[in-house]
């Protein structure tokens, strides 16, 4: 299996391994920031509304709020 890696700049995103780095440096992420980050790096020239984001990303966690979204953006 190949890994798919999304980079933007120094930012990188392995979405087989779910990690990401940042000049090679890892970086922590909780699951749901990284599945936000995903959608966002697959997606770079499109606008999403938080209703959208919490649909998309959060829909398996019921308690995510648009408020959730706005403070992890």
């Amino acid at each position: 299996e190949t890994d798919t890696v999304i980079s933007s700049g120094s930012l990188e995103i392995n979405v087989t391994a779910r990690n990401v780095t940042i000049g090679g440096e890892p970086v922590n992420l909780s699951s749901g920031e990284f599945e936000l980050l995903k959608l966002l790096m697959q997606n770079p020239k499109r606008i999403f509304s938080t209703t959208a984001i919490v649909e998309k990303v959060y829909s398996s966690e019921s308690d995510t709020s648009e408020k959730t979204v706005r403070q992890r953006i």
